[in-house]
């Protein structure tokens, strides 16, 4: 009995291992992509990664990936339209500017108040003023040479109609026509009634008795302006002895008489040379590598002379001055030797 049972167990088992020997051949998946290599891999494409975006609130929001508009044709044509009408507009903005460019001169005039009118009104202007000096020259017994009449034509201004004002309650296109039309020259009457004039057109003489005058000094004789004895400064020179003295040298055009006054308080010497004018280089220089003048500075003293003022750099005293006249190369000149108290 034993020995059956332990046969039937033994054979369930026999047929259990035989059932799962015959079961489906399935490859590891993972066996098999890794076969694969990594070629595939890399020839796979990834997914496309969208962007997210997050909010205040922590949340994350998708992005609006809407298709932008195509531009129709009308919008194109629109467009197009809208670029001609600009580039239109700046040419005719460039034509406005080269006239007022243009038209700049004769509003510049009418501005100052000149006459600005067609160019044939100036031979006309010309023989009305040619014929009233004719009537002065025929009244006044006299002749005026060509010269004098081209002159008195250049003198002559006629009234220019823009300087009128229309009266006020006047209708402004009325005041508009009388001020464009320019008032005729009004005539010159002569001076004395012409001799062949009829008697009767003479009124009667109420000149009073002639009186004798002194004649006049006549007027166009040629001016002589005064000659003036004025002689030029022309150079002033420094110079430095071995003992201590300084020698201040003024070249003049001529010889002239000079004072000078020394103030040790504020350390200046005032040269004065009556008769002169300054003729040196600068009004100011600065005297540089000197031991006693630091500067020197020249102007008109108001009476027709020169002052020449320096600046020194300590109390000095005047040893020797003196007008020296032209010797050797040296012409006219003053000298002044000064030294250190």
């Amino acid at each position: 009995m034993a020995g059956r049972n332990f046969k039937a167990i033994g054979l369930t088992s026999l047929m259990a291992l035989s059932l799962s020997a015959c079961g489906w051949v399935q490859e590891d998946p993972y066996q098999q992509s890794y076969r694969g290599g990594y070629a595939d891999m890399q020839q796979a494409s990834a997914p496309p990664q969208t962007r997210v975006m997050q909010t205040a609130d922590a949340t994350w929001l998708m992005p609006d990936q809407t298709p932008k508009p195509v531009p129709t044709a009308t919008e194109l044509a629109e467009l197009k339209q809208a670029n001609t009408r600009i580039a239109e507009l700046e040419d005719e903005i460039a034509a406005l500017r080269n006239d007022m460019s243009m038209m700049m001169p004769a509003l510049t005039k009418l501005a100052g108040g000149e006459a600005v009118g067609p160019v044939d009104a100036e031979p006309v202007m010309a023989s009305g003023v040619a014929g009233n000096l004719n009537q002065i020259q025929t009244a006044a017994g006299g002749s005026l040479a060509a010269g004098e009449i081209g002159r008195v034509h250049q003198d002559y201004t006629p009234e220019s109609a823009y300087d009128e004002e229309p009266e006020a309650g006047a209708d402004s296109d009325a005041a508009l026509t009388g001020a464009a039309k320019a008032a005729p020259p009004a005539p010159v009457r002569p001076l004395v009634p012409p001799a062949e004039a009829p008697a009767y057109h003479r009124p009667p003489s109420t000149t009073a008795p002639a009186v004798a005058t002194a004649a006049p000094a006549p007027t166009n004789a040629a001016y002589t302006p005064p000659v003036l004895d004025v002689t030029s400064i022309q150079a002033v020179r420094f110079g430095q002895h071995d003992n201590g003295k300084s020698r201040l040298v003024i070249d003049t055009s001529a010889a002239r008489d000079f004072h000078y006054d020394i103030d040790n308080a504020e350390r200046i010497l005032v040269l004065e040379i009556p008769g002169t004018v300054w003729n040196a280089g600068p009004v100011t220089k600065n005297i540089l590598d000197h031991p006693l003048v630091q500067s020197m500075t020249a102007a008109p003293d108001g009476q027709g002379g020169t002052r020449v003022v320096f600046q020194l750099l300590k109390p000095v005293q005047v040893l020797w001055s003196q007008a020296i006249p032209p010797s050797g190369s040296q012409g006219h000149r003053i000298v002044v030797d000064i030294a250190s108290n």
